[in-house]
């Protein structure tokens, strides 16, 4: 079902949806530059790469794979793509190109450079994580974003109504849908076309199966009728004839004829719209595509950048005290199979550094969290880590220790090679030499004098500066 030109594309109106826009004006110069279709899963990159090389008709589209291909491959192509250069330009569309490694990349650098190909890179993942910086350098990228219901529900009427390659073919019979089955479809794939086609045909499958079990039934009725005709051709009277309404009727357990047959059912063309049919479909029911997303995919990659963005609105949503946002990022998080120790050394982490003074008993919580997620697992886990990030987002918050810490480190790193030794009156002194010497020398000790405040402890260029505001200001602390 991929598009066989730019204008078949649907979706990603940002990209295609004007004539002077990037992709449709270097169409239109027949000069296609180098860029990178980054994107989630099934929102169109490698059907907008295929289309761009099929409208542009002096190119020639080579097609590699990263999870499989190495450099001599890309070699091989840049080779072929210099040999036939004169006759037709070269479009190398590397798909997943973001599991190449530094020195895979690199080979791709002088063919941009000198024009051998037009380079075309589809990634999932975020290029500024995995790609090398000369490498965007040379390309543009263009972001795909995941597909409105109303762009997912064009794409399923056109899989339906497509005879030639869509899943008629596919599960060899005609296929129909009920009324909602598409808005459900299109609702439930969180914009990914690849999601919703799977589903569509795995539902057409169900209904092709339902409709030869009928089929089979039909024909043993019929097969009955005709058995008992042979006996006693007295009972074939013209109100029982062995009509295919008849027939239906008992299939289905309605001797009344109440109860329509899938041939009342009207399928969708290719072009959306209804048509009737005086031959059995297989019908696709809203439970058939319900049962096709019992085990719907949640969209969450542990290595990249979905893994990123799901702990900071977790971090960030603990920090505004919302505990509802709160719980819901953590379900998604634990939903897409993230480690419970990685969250819980998080919630470790943000009890000090977002709660700190203000309730040093979250610590003691956090910490008692990963201990319990360490020797219980998932699932039981999920509600111990639950009460961990509700407590810390109802908790009264303080970040003096965090702010504390920072200006101290900044301090210490930019007097590198200047740092002032430990005065003398606050080293230790084990020893007679280092008594001798000086050390612990003029020290209090403040159990014996627990009223004495003339004694410092900063270096003497350090002295009155202070790093922990505590108690704090308003502005350290909610």
């Amino acid at each position: 079902m991929r598009p066989r030109s730019i204008d078949e594309v649907i979706g990603q109106d940002h990209l295609l949806g004007h004539e002077s826009s990037l992709l449709r004006s270097s169409l239109r110069c027949d000069r296609l530059p180098s860029f990178l279709l980054w994107g989630p899963p099934g929102t169109g990159k490698t059907s907008i790469a295929r289309a761009i090389a099929t409208s542009a008709n002096s190119y020639r589209f080579v097609s590699l794979s990263a999870v499989n291909a190495g450099v001599k491959d890309v070699r091989d192509v840049v080779d072929e793509a210099r040999r036939v250069r004169k006759m037709k330009r070269t479009v190398l569309f590397v798909d997943e190109v973001h599991r190449f490694n530094k020195s895979q990349q690199d080979s791709f650098l002088p063919v941009i450079e000198d024009g051998s190909v037009v380079f075309v890179g589809a990634t999932t993942e975020n290029p500024s994580f995995h790609l090398i910086t000369p490498l965007l350098s040379r390309c543009r990228v263009l972001q795909l974003m995941p597909l409105r219901p109303e762009d997912i529900a064009l794409i399923l009427k056109r899989a339906v109504g497509d005879s030639e390659r869509g899943v008629e073919r596919s599960v060899g019979v005609r296929v129909g849908v009920e009324e909602g089955v598409i808005d459900f479809l299109s609702s439930n794939c969180d914009g990914d076309a690849r999601v919703a086609l799977n589903a569509l045909e795995i539902s057409a499958t169900t209904a092709a199966a339902s409709l030869a079990r009928k089929m089979h039934k039909k024909y043993e009725v019929f097969a009955s009728v005709e058995e008992e005709r042979s006996i006693d051709p007295s009972r074939a009277g013209p109100s029982d004839q062995c009509s295919e309404l008849s027939i239906n009727n008992r299939i289905n357990g309605d001797p009344g004829g109440a109860r329509s047959s899938a041939s009342d059912h009207a399928s969708i063309d290719r072009n959306g719209e209804k048509r009737d049919d005086s031959i059995e479909i297989a019908m696709i029911t809203l439970d058939d595509a319900k049962e096709a997303f019992q085990c719907k995919h949640v969209a969450y990659d542990k290595a990249g950048e979905e893994h990123y963005n799901l702990i900071s609105a977790l971090h960030k949503s603990m920090r505004g005290s919302d505990g509802d946002a709160s719980i819901y990022w953590l379900a998604r998080m634990l939903e897409g199979g993230e480690e419970p120790l990685y969250i819980a050394r998080r919630l470790v982490r943000f009890a000090s550094e977002d709660v700190g003074l203000a309730d040093p008993a979250a610590l003691t919580q956090a910490v008692a969290c990963y201990q319990a997620c360490h020797f219980l697992g998932m699932p039981e886990c999920n509600v111990i880590l639950a009460q961990c990030v509700a407590y810390l987002a109802l908790a009264p918050k303080s970040i003096a220790v965090y702010r504390a810490i920072e200006a101290a480190q900044k301090v210490v790193k930019d007097s590198v090679g200047q740092n002032e030794p430990v005065p003398l009156h606050l080293r230790n002194a084990p020893t007679k030499l280092m008594k001798d010497l000086g050390y612990g020398k003029g020290y209090i000790y403040p159990p014996d004098d627990p009223f004495s405040s003339s004694q410092s402890y900063l270096p003497p260029s350090l002295q009155g500066y202070r790093f922990l505001d505590w108690p704090t200001s308003s502005d350290d602390k909610v």
